[in-house]
């Protein structure tokens, strides 16, 4: 227990798997993020669903392996020359009328080599009309989506020589025709063999296909046409809708008679289709409904869109189709959203979530960075509406994570609009998160200064010395945002700096420049290292990166120096959040550089400065490679800055640097545990720390230190089962957590909930308090919520695997059946693949009491269907299972009793459930999963696991015979219990004797009734 507790105190965070995802580029209308006052609408139809167009393109044209990328291009350059000469071309004829755009319509043009007959002008052409008027038949005539008509011109007959130049001017002709007839595909080509072999070539006004199709004996075209054609026409349908999704115009009186024309064919698509065109067709006329429910703000047409989304996604799937299956997913999810939002329903909120997990998972496997980030963003400004309709901070820090995922591929330097999209919906995150402000005496003073000063500073007439004063105020503010951890004040900090720098640049006044740069990449540092956001962290860290370039050391040594250390800074906190050392190892080198500079001589308080952070990536280095020396070395430079930052001469600087040596002093290197005469040295220091850290003026500060003391006193604890050290360490965590309050420091409180839990779990197996270790458990949920199982499903597993444990401790204590419900969850999240393959004999437990949990629910509950789950769980697990899961295992008896136990517990809770009942259901089963156990344990009856099975097995033939009202069954439970009660076994164990002669009587009225 002691090694399952320090483990508990010393859980790190691990960054999300989807943080790996590779930047691409997008491009986007210039001025959509000025649009702020409509921030809703422009998040879904700026953003949402901007993709739609090239994602269904590309769908499209996948199904109908159609023109290239380069072919595209030369089409998009030669149109504009050609298009003017085509229509005044002899052969391009008008139609008597253009189409009537009341429904989709399909040209055909006369087939080239046609040769008419007595009858018939053009028969072979024929067979293809012939061919989709079958298609759509089922609708009759006059309901029919579709108008196909015959052209009055041939296309390509009469073109020859220069067979590629003319095929190209050929469809550069059609899709002009196309747009002046008002068609939406044209159908023309040339007999290859009468009444056998028809060359085809399909275009619509966005791609072309042409093909040889062998007919049928019936003369039509085979179902490979079918395929060519719904293609085409899915792609024609998406780019009709797309030119309204990624328009910002409103566009809900032009795109109507669109709907209105695409709704006979999307509500019955001809089951000819193959379904991933089905899928396509109902997707588009799902976003084009979308755009009307949107932009008329028409629930109704909404709801429709998340029915005819949900169609459409029916006939698509995650491996066939991952394009098609993200977007549709994507913009299901965004009318779910929007519904959501109108209605505060956090269930469509849900399945919102839920349609964006699925939009990401598609563009992931379809290598679609842009998608992905596109989803994510979707996803967690979704979150956000949930965390506001719920008033919960845990959504809302997922909403955050999850915008910083979308963050990764929208970059600023590579996606702008994308990442200011993402910003922006962080703000409004952050705005949900917004904390109360909490200044301290001194620092309010020199800001009341500042401002006072400002007040007297016209901008427009000393612009150098306004500069100066905001730079200064920016600095005060950032102090005070660092002691009290408001990021209204850091923001404000910001805005200050900002403007600062609006009025001086590198070329003019270049030092105040410089110390504003400085300046601001602190802020963003601070303002990244409260929010967890690596984006401000690693783009201050280019802040000072690209003042070092500017600085000339020689010029500024001093200056350069302070540019080192805070660089080293930012590469510090950066790596506490990653994995690896590479930035660290950078860290180390700047602060190192800063040193050369940094004398203690020269700037004794600066050299103890970096010294003291020079200290403090050495620890983490040391923890990083499990290397005791260089934990030496971070002891040695902590111990040189304490001789020159004193508690008199520098009191902040010195209880900064007097926290940091006090925590590497308590860390763990390697497998070592730390010496406990070092964790009685931290616990000294770190109370000498809160004489100067204080509640009232830093609270930040203080917070953090009460935390890790009561994690020292904690470990002191557990080493010598000290009481009054454990009451010690529950005080210190609740001090910290007086600061670290769910609203105000949400990821902070949830942290310091696992100190907590561990402490209580210590307290209550030392005392034998329940209600210390239910507190425990209820602190240790508050951390698992702030978690994420995807980023180490085996992390989550096996800390729902402790919570299980101690929540069983709980119940056993309690008999409640919430606590009962307590243990159910928690062993049902256990219970993963993850901790199958890597903690096998845990995966057993889990499943075991996962069973038995679920089986006393069952009882509480007399619920069938619990006793049912309760029993097809412990039925899960086989001895060839077992086996495999634990090859290494020695002792055959121990895989044996294992299987048995589960074999008992899954005949017992069937027999329940038929009882219950009142239906012999899975009897059978049940049977032998008894028979099962009682052979297995048969060979020894002194444990009492095989009087547990037979009975077991005749409780179930008693209950079974009732049920059927079968008297041989009866009998022959009867005889069962009789035969138990007298085997000489039985009698060592008086509680199942009495449970048997229960039964036993119970049988034997059955029988005489």
């Amino acid at each position: 227990m002691a090694v399952l507790l320090t483990a508990l105190g010393a859980v790190a965070d691990i960054l999300s798997l989807e943080g790996r995802v590779p930047q691409f580029g997008f491009a986007l209308a210039a001025g959509a993020m000025l649009v702020f006052g409509a921030m809703i609408l422009f998040r879904w139809r700026g953003f949402s669903v901007c993709a739609v167009p090239f994602v269904v393109s590309i769908a499209a044209a996948g199904v109908l392996g159609a023109v290239s990328a380069a072919q595209s291009a030369t089409d998009t350059r030669e149109t504009g020359l050609i298009r003017g000469a085509l229509l005044d071309d002899p052969y391009a004829k008008n139609l008597p009328t253009p189409c009537s755009r009341n429904k989709i319509c399909i040209v055909v043009a006369p087939l080239a080599d046609d040769d008419a007959t007595a009858t018939i002008e053009y028969p072979q052409t024929e067979h293809v009309i012939a061919s989709l008027s079958a298609l759509f038949e089922s609708f009759g005539d006059m309901q029919s989506p579709v108008e196909i008509r015959l052209a009055p011109i041939r296309i390509g007959g009469e073109l020859m020589g220069d067979r590629a130049r003319n095929n190209q001017e050929a469809i550069l002709r059609a899709r002009a025709w196309l747009e002046s007839q008002q068609a939406d595909v044209l159908i023309h080509g040339r007999v290859v063999r009468a009444d056998e072999i028809l060359e085809l070539r399909l275009i619509g006004s966005g791609g072309a296909n042409r093909t040889r199709y062998n007919l049928t004996e019936k003369i039509y075209l085979p179902s490979d046409f079918t395929v060519d054609f719904g293609s085409v026409l899915a792609a024609e349908i998406a780019r009709t809708v797309d030119q309204f999704l990624t328009s910002e115009r409103y566009a809900v009186d032009v795109i109507e008679p669109i709907v209105a024309r695409l709704a006979p064919l999307a509500e019955d698509l001809p089951d000819a289709l193959p379904a991933n065109v089905k899928g396509a067709v109902l997707i588009s006329y799902a976003d084009a409904l979308s755009v009307i429910g949107e932009q008329g703000v028409r629930n109704q047409e909404l709801d429709k869109a998340v029915a005819f989304y949900r169609r459409g996604l029916s006939q698509t799937s995650l491996e066939d189709w991952p394009y098609q299956w993200g977007n549709g997913h994507n913009n299901l999810g965004v009318a779910l959203a929007s519904l959501g939002d109108r209605r505060a329903d956090s269930q469509l909120l849900e399945e919102a979530a839920a349609a964006f997990e699925s939009a990401a998972a598609g563009y992931l496997k379809d290598s679609s960075p842009f998608g992905w980030a596109l989803a994510r963003n979707n996803q967690g400004d979704t979150y956000r509406m949930l965390g506001d309709l719920k008033r919960d901070t845990g959504l809302l820090r997922r909403a955050e994570a999850s915008l910083k995922n979308a963050m990764i591929v929208f970059t600023r330097e590579d996606e702008p609009a994308g990442w200011a999209m993402s910003q922006t919906n962080l703000g409004l995150v952050y705005r949900s998160l917004a904390r109360q402000e909490s200044k301290s005496e001194n620092l309010a003073a020199a800001i009341a200064a500042y401002r006072n000063a400002l007040e007297k500073t016209a901008r427009e007439t000393e612009p150098l010395s306004w500069a100066v004063i905001q730079n200064n105020l920016a600095e005060a503010l950032l102090t005070q945002g660092e002691l009290t951890g408001d990021k209204t004040v850091l923001t404000q900090a910001l805005a200050a700096i900002d403007a600062a720098l609006e009025e001086v640049s590198q070329t003019q006044f270049r030092q105040q420049w410089t110390s504003a740069q400085n300046n601001h990449g602190n802020i963003l540092l601070t303002l990244g290292e409260l929010d967890g956001d690596p984006s401000k962290l690693e783009e201050a860290a280019r802040v000072h990166e690209t003042l070092l370039r500017a600085l000339n050391r020689t010029e500024a040594p001093l200056e350069w120096a302070r540019i080192q250390n805070n660089l080293g800074n930012d590469l510090r906190i950066i790596a506490a959040t990653e994995s690896g050392t590479h930035k660290l190892r950078r860290a180390i080198a700047a602060f190192k550089a800063a040193l050369e500079e940094r004398t203690r001589e020269r700037t004794p308080l600066d050299w103890a400065q970096s010294q003291s952070n020079l200290g403090a990536a050495l620890s983490l280095m040391s923890r990083r490679e499990s290397d005791p020396a260089l934990r030496e070395e971070a002891l040695a430079a902590y111990q040189a800055a304490l001789e020159v930052a004193t508690r008199t001469t520098a009191p902040m600087q010195w209880a900064r640097t007097q926290f940091n040596l006090a925590s590497t002093l308590k860390s763990q290197v390697g497998d070592n545990e730390p010496n406990l005469e070092d964790v009685r040295e931290a616990i000294r220091l770190y109370r000498e720390v809160l004489e100067v850290a204080r509640k009232e003026t830093e609270p930040v500060i203080w917070a953090a230190v009460q935390r890790s003391l009561g994690s020292a006193l904690r470990e002191v604890a557990i080493r010598e089962r000290d009481l009054s050290l454990y009451e010690a360490s529950l005080a210190a965590i609740e001090a910290s957590l007086e600061i670290r309050t769910r609203e105000r420091f949400p990821e902070l409180w949830t942290s310091t909930q696992l100190s907590l839990a561990s402490t209580l779990f210590g307290l209550g197996e030392l005392t034998g308090d329940v209600d210390r270790i239910s507190g425990g458990v209820e602190a240790y949920r508050h951390f698992i919520a702030g978690q994420s199982k995807d980023d180490d499903p085996l992390d989550w597993a096996q800390h729902h695997y402790l919570i299980g444990i101690f929540s069983l401790k709980v119940a056993a204590a309690t008999d409640e059946t919430a606590a009962w419900r307590g243990v159910e969850e928690a062993f049902r999240q256990a219970r993963s693949d993850a901790l199958r393959r890597h903690a096998p004999q845990e995966w057993l437990m889990a499943t075991y009491y996962l069973a038995n949990a679920a089986g006393i629910v069952a009882e509480r509950s007399l619920d069938e269907e619990r006793y049912r789950e309760a029993a097809s769980i412990a039925e899960s697990v086989s001895l060839d299972a077992i086996r495999l899961i634990a090859p290494g295992q020695s002792d055959p008896r121990e895989l044996e009793d294992q299987v048995a136990e589960f074999g008992n517990q899954a005949c017992w809770y069937r027999a329940k459930a038929i009882e219950i009942s009142g239906a012999a259901r899975d009897f059978d089963l049940a049977e032998a999963d008894c028979r099962m156990a009682i052979d297995l344990w048969k060979s020894d009856k002194s444990t009492g696991r095989w009087l547990q099975s037979s009975h077991s097995l005749a409780y179930l033939w008693m209950v079974t015979g009732e049920v059927r009202d079968d008297r041989e069954m009866l009998q022959r439970s009867s005889e069962a219990f009789k035969a138990l009660l007298a085997d000489s076994s039985t009698a060592a164990f008086p509680e199942i004797q009495q449970e048997i002669e229960r039964d036993a009587a119970r049988a034997a009225a059955m029988l005489n009734g």
